[in-house]
Formats: structure tokens, sequence, C-alpha cells
């Protein structure tokens, strides 16, 4: 199983088990069941879950710019 990392009050990083994490290649329907993850950009490569975090929003702003 996977984890998902998460940060604490104090700075620190922890991780917590996430559940979908499957031993196959995923489909689309299986990506559009997925829930969503304020943060993160969930992308479907090869059949490959890809869980990057999201742009900043001091990043958006100077994208804007």
């Amino acid at each position: 199983m996977a984890n998902k990392e998460l940060a604490r009050a104090d700075g620190q990083v922890h991780e917590e088990p996430v559940d979908y994490v499957v031993g196959r290649k995923l489909t689309y329907e299986d990506y559009a069941k997925l829930p969503n993850e304020p943060g993160y950009k969930l992308q479907l490569i090869d059949g490959l879950l890809i869980r990057e975090p999201g742009s900043s929003l001091l990043h958006q702003r100077a994208q804007d710019e």
C-alpha cells in the first residue's frame, strides 16, 4: 500500500496509507472514480497513476504576470 505525506503543525511530515493502490494498470474509468485531493494533481500515464503536488499560490501568481 502506498503512503500519503501529511505535514503536521510542528512542521514534521508523516505518512498515512492511501486506499487507491492497485496491482494492475488503471483505466480512464478507474481514474475518473478517484477522489479529488486538494493540493495535488493526478495524472494517468500509460495506466500508471502519477500524483504530484499542485503549484503553490505564489507560483500561480508569478505565471499570471
